[in-house]
């Protein structure tokens, strides 16, 4: 049975060291099962996205149809942006 009792805690949590390994993995080796399965026009949706390394690869996926990562932490969702600027993938629109 899961524990409940610290609703709302992040074990992680988001240390540098927890963001400096978080921004080195990709959708290509952490989720390959899935990339099979994303079509150009999928809508994807990264809840925990981190600082979007895989979200990224999940857009390329989706060239054509959306991605959006969501996280608690607005200083990885700051990285995952300017992630997005570097790797040419908007960072705003309909969603």
């Amino acid at each position: 049975m899961a524990d409940h009792s610290q609703k709302g805690t992040y074990k992680q949590g988001y240390s540098s060291h927890t963001v400096s390994n978080h921004q080195r993995r990709t959708a290509e080796v952490e989720a390959a099962f899935l990339l099979p399965h994303i079509q150009k026009t999928d809508r994807v949706l990264d809840i925990g996205c981190g600082p979007g390394t895989i979200t990224s690869g999940f857009a390329r996926q989706a060239s054509q149809g959306a991605t959006i990562g969501l996280d608690i932490s607005a200083d990885v969702l700051t990285k995952a942006r300017a992630l997005a600027g570097e790797s040419d993938i908007t960072t705003s629109g309909p969603g």
